[in-house]
C-alpha cells in the first residue's frame, strides 16, 4: 500500500487528477483547486515548506506549508509578474502560532485544520479553508522536478579556482543552460564572497551535488544579480540536510532540508523546513521547466507496458513449443 500511494502522488505532476480524498473529507463543504504544475507552483508562490514554518520577517508572495508556527508579515510586496492563483496568499494545513500575522494587499488565509494564530487582514482579506488541498499535491511536482533536474545533461560549466569569487559560464542550449556542481565544490559555492553567472539564458538550471551533511551559511555577499536572473535561476539542493542562505538570488528547491538565512532569498523556497532571519522576496520563475520531469509520461508508461506484455506472450510462446512433443 505505501509503494501504490507513492506512485499515485508521483502521477500526480502529470495527471490531471482529483485532490487526495482524505483532504476533501476533512473539509467536505470546500472546493477543491486543481493540482498544479511545478512551472504554474513556480510562478505563483514565493514558499512551499514540507513541514513547519515560522520566521519574524516579512514574505513578499504567496505560501503553502503544513505548519505554520510564527510569522510576521505575509504578501506585503508581491512581485507584479506574479501569475493569477486559486489559491490564497497564505495556505496552511495548521496554524500553532502566529500571535499577530499581518495579511497585507487584502489577501486572506486558508487554512485546512485547526488554526490557533492570529491574523491581522489589512485591505479586506478573511479566515478561510478554500480550496482544499494537500500538501502532497505540492510535493509532488516538485520532487520530481528537483529529480528531473538532477538527471539533466550539464551543458555549461564553472571556475571554483578563486576561493573567493565562484564563476558560473553558461552555454546555453535552446536557451536552457545546465551546470552540475561537484560535493567538492560546493563547499566552495557556500563560503565564496562573490558568485557571478557569466553569460545568459532565459532558464538556468544549476544542481548542487552532496550537502548531506549540510551547509552552515551561504556565501554570496557580492553576488551579482537583478530581477532577470532572479527569475531565470532555479537551484537544485536535492541531496542537503540543511541550507543556511545569505543574499542568495533564484529560486531553491531543497525537498529535504531545514533552511534557514540571515538575508533575503530572492525567489521561491521550496524546504522541508524553514527559520526566517530574513525576509523571503518573490520572483516568480519566467523561464520553463518544460520536458523537465523524473515521472514517465503517460504514453511511455504504456508503450513499456505493451512491451512486458508482448515480450511475456513470447516467452509463453516459446514455452509452449518447447513442451510440445517432438514429431
Amino acid at each position: 500500500m505505501p509503494a501504490l500511494v507513492a506512485v499515485r502522488r508521483r502521477l500526480a505532476a502529470v495527471l490531471p487528477v482529483t485532490l487526495a480524498a482524505g483532504a476533501i473529507a476533512a473539509a467536505p463543504a470546500a472546493a477543491a483547486a486543481q493540482p498544479l504544475t511545478a512551472q504554474q507552483i513556480l510562478t505563483q508562490f514565493n514558499a512551499v515548506i514540507r513541514t513547519t514554518f515560522t520566521s519574524g520577517h516579512d514574505v513578499e508572495g504567496r505560501l503553502v506549508a503544513r505548519t505554520i508556527t510564527g510569522g510576521a508579515t505575509f504578501y506585503n510586496n508581491p512581485h507584479p509578474g506574479s501569475a493569477p492563483s486559486a489559491f490564497r496568499v497564505v495556505n496552511a494545513i495548521n496554524v500553532t502560532g502566529c500571535a499577530s500575522c499581518n495579511v497585507n494587499n487584502g489577501g486572506s488565509v486558508n487554512v485546512q485544520g485547526s488554526n490557533a494564530g492570529t491574523f491581522n487582514f489589512n485591505g479586506g482579506g478573511s479566515l478561510v479553508n478554500t480550496p482544499s488541498f494537500a500538501m502532497a499535491d505540492f510535493e509532488a511536482p516538485l520532487n520530481d522536478l528537483s529529480a528531473g533536474i538532477s538527471a539533466l545533461a550539464a551543458n555549461s560549466t564553472y571556475d571554483a579556482s578563486d576561493m573567493n569569487n565562484f564563476k558560473f559560464l553558461l552555454t546555453p542550449v535552446a536557451g536552457r543552460a545546465v551546470v552540475r556542481v561537484t560535493a567538492a565544490d560546493a563547499a566552495k559555492l557556500f563560503t565564496a564572497s562573490s558568485i557571478n553567472f557569466i553569460g545568459s539564458a532565459s532558464s538556468i538550471f544549476v544542481d548542487v551535488l552532496g550537502g548531506a551533511g549540510g551547509y552552515a551559511q551561504g556565501g554570496g555577499s557580492n553576488f551579482n544579480a537583478g530581477d532577470a536572473l532572479d527569475r531565470a535561476l532555479v537551484w537544485n539542493f536535492a541531496g542537503a540536510s540543511s541550507l543556511g542562505f545569505k543574499f542568495w538570488h533564484g529560486a531553491v528547491l531543497a525537498p529535504n532540508a531545514a533552511v534557514t538565512n540571515s538575508s533575503p532569498i530572492e525567489g521561491l523556497l521550496y524546504a522541508n523546513s524553514f527559520v526566517g532571519n530574513g525576509e523571503l522576496h518573490d520572483r516568480p520563475f519566467a523561464g520553463s521547466v518544460a520536458g523537465i520531469s523524473a515521472v514517465p509520461e503517460p504514453s511511455t508508461v504504456t508503450l513499456v507496458g505493451a512491451a512486458l506484455v508482448g515480450a511475456g506472450a513470447l516467452a509463453r510462446r516459446r514455452r509452449r513449443a518447447a513442451d510440445r512433443p517432438a514429431a
